[in-house]
């Protein structure tokens, strides 16, 4: 069922109350805190998009003035199928130079990217419903082939979920973000084979055109941030 009210945040305390684990996600140095204090004091710039995320933004001409209009905290997209959700640390509806931009953000601070295909299809009992899923989002992505066994599910369907919206909504370009707070070798690795997949190589604070979509360009980026001084974490907090 898609949602069509929403709350305004009134600070990263409302970030909290949408975690599944509030005692083991609600940390300093993890992602959903350090994504909270980010966008937080972003939301207080003209631009509503943290500074790096922004500098990226503005090496690519279609995107290079974007301004945030809307950001949704852990916005759920329907897959249209059986399954949860894709659950997004935050959604945000850009205004650019060429119109609306989906755009959907995957904060990490050391965290994995979770299941790669292969593990993630194993774990369906009924040997069908996730295979489906998958050949769903082949086809949302534009993948001619088989999807190696090795991509990382979970960028599949967050990529899947910016093009999604970006199709209800209208939007001329859909853009993936993955907001990184702490060195990580190995996911970044994930990433760039999933760019690969999707036409593009892509690496640390990197932000392209992979391929076009519908009749729209899709754009995926990897930014490096620091994690909150406590001077930013008290900001965020007043």
């Amino acid at each position: 069922m898609i949602k069509q009210l929403f709350i305004q945040s009134d600070g990263p305390s409302d970030w909290k109350k949408k975690l599944s684990n509030q005692n083991r996600q609600w940390k300093r140095g993890k992602s959903a805190f350090e994504a909270a204090i980010s966008w937080e004091n972003a939301s207080r710039s003209i631009y509503g998009l943290p500074t790096r995320i922004r500098n990226r933004l503005k090496n690519v001409t279609e995107l290079k003035d974007a301004t945030l209009l809307l950001g949704i905290i852990e916005h759920k997209v329907s897959l249209k199928s059986s399954g949860h959700s894709s659950q997004s640390d935050l959604w945000g509806l850009l205004k650019t130079n060429i119109g609306l931009v989906s755009m959907s953000v995957e904060a990490k601070a050391g965290e994995p990217f979770g299941q790669n295909i292969e593990q993630w299809l194993n774990k369906d009992k009924k040997k069908s419903g996730r295979q489906k899923r998958l050949e769903f989002l082949r086809e949302v992505l534009m993948i001619e082939h088989k999807i190696p066994s090795d991509i990382k599910y979970q960028l599949i369907h967050r990529t899947a979920s910016a093009i999604l919206e970006a199709e209800r909504f209208k939007t001329k370009a859909a853009l993936m973000v993955v907001q990184s707070f702490l060195p990580d070798a190995k996911a970044l690795d994930d990433f760039r084979k999933f760019s690969n997949l999707m036409g593009a190589e892509i690496g640390k604070n990197e932000i392209r055109q992979v391929k076009r979509i519908c009749g729209i360009p899709l754009f995926l980026c990897w930014v490096e941030c620091s994690l909150a001084s406590d001077r930013q974490v008290a900001r965020a907090i007043q």
